[in-house]
C-alpha cells in the first residue's frame, strides 16, 4: 500500500469495516457513502480480513442466558416501576 499523508485514512478505514460487518451493507453501497472507489474498499476488506483472521465474533464455550428487562425482580417476575 502507497504512503499515505491523509490522517483521516485509518478513521475512514474504520468507518468503512464498520458499514461493511456491523450493518452488512454492500461494498457499492459503502463506496458511495464513503466517496471512495469499490475496488479501495475491496482492498481495505482484504486487508481487515487478514490482518483479523484469529478474531472469532461468537464463543461457543460461552453460556446462552435469556436477557432480562430493565427492573425485573427474580423470583417474582414483576417489574420494578421506575
Amino acid at each position: 500500500m502507497a504512503y499515505n499523508t491523509n490522517s483521516s485514512a485509518p478513521k475512514a478505514r474504520g468507518d468503512a469495516m464498520k458499514l461493511l460487518i456491523q450493518e452488512q451493507l454492500p461494498v457499492g453501497v459503502v463506496a458511495l457513502r464513503l466517496g471512495v472507489n469499490r475496488s479501495t474498499i475491496w482492498r481495505w476488506l482484504k486487508k481487515w480480513q487478514q490482518q483479523n483472521s484469529n478474531i472469532h465474533f461468537t464463543n461457543s464455550n460461552r453460556i446462552n442466558r435469556q436477557v432480562k428487562p430493565a427492573g425485573y425482580i427474580p423470583g417474582i417476575g414483576a417489574r420494578i416501576q421506575v
